[in-house]
């Protein structure tokens, strides 16, 4: 199935993926424009996750966000942390 998915994709996007996952957030590495997978509509794929102030993100960009560090402790949320120092 990832075959069929691959050889359909424009410049790393196939819109097939998410019809077999459904992720709650999209991570983009990117900087400015320069391919067209870059100007495809990720929000619509993700459910998003609640930020504190109330807002709802679905898709986080390097070129946005910084760099971006997923944690993951068993039994527990994952946690997201945008604009972190290396």
């Amino acid at each position: 199935m990832l075959d069929t998915i691959t050889s359909t994709t424009q410049l790393g996007y196939s819109e097939r993926v998410f019809d077999y996952c459904n992720p709650h957030i999209t991570l983009l590495s990117n900087k400015g424009v320069v391919h067209a997978s870059q100007e495809h509509d990720y929000d619509k794929h993700a459910r998003g996750i609640a930020w504190s102030n109330g807002q709802t993100r679905r898709v986080l960009t390097t070129r946005s966000d910084c760099h971006i560090m997923l944690a993951k402790e068993a039994g527990q949320p994952t946690q997201v942390f945008r604009n972190i120092t290396l």
